[in-house]
């Protein structure tokens, strides 16, 4: 029994280097939902994971966008819900950041009219420390289900 206390913490320490720890933020899950009115602006979600320092993202940019902006859902007067903009949004070291429906998101304004359901665009995140990072987006349709990411 002695023996197993011994080499604990040293078989919990080789587990520990097993798991994947990024140096730097990623994201992954992005995806789009088109607006059921032409014209008006589409939102993308998706998550960022922290890396092993503190960060912060401030820009998204599509190829296929005029521009796009980070917003968040706010609960308003009377039970109904508003936006506000954000100028950045901080991703602590190791923590996972969502954005999702009903909470933050990102607003994609002028969008092409050739980005249909179905399709992909490729989104790049810019983040304080100088990153940027790119992902593929999956395009819904405005009644259509989430993807299952």
């Amino acid at each position: 029994m002695r023996s197993f206390y011994a080499f604990a913490p040293l078989a919990a320490l080789a587990l520990s280097a097993c798991q994947p720890q990024s140096a730097e933020v990623y994201v992954d899950k992005s995806w789009v939902r088109l607006n059921a009115v032409s014209g008006q602006p589409a939102a993308a979600y998706f998550r960022l994971t922290g890396g092993q320092t503190d960060d912060s993202m401030f820009a998204i940019h599509a190829d296929q966008a005029i521009k796009i902006e980070l917003h968040e859902t706010m609960a308003g007067m009377n039970g109904m819900s508003g936006m506000k903009p954000l100028d950045s949004v901080k991703i602590p070291a190791r923590a996972k950041v969502m954005f999702q429906p009903g909470g933050m998101h990102a607003m994609i304004f002028g969008l092409d009219s050739s980005v249909q359901p179905g399709s992909n665009i490729t989104l790049t995140y810019v983040f304080k420390s100088g990153l940027r990072l790119q992902d593929s987006a999956v395009v819904v349709g405005a009644g259509d289900p989430a993807p299952k990411l």
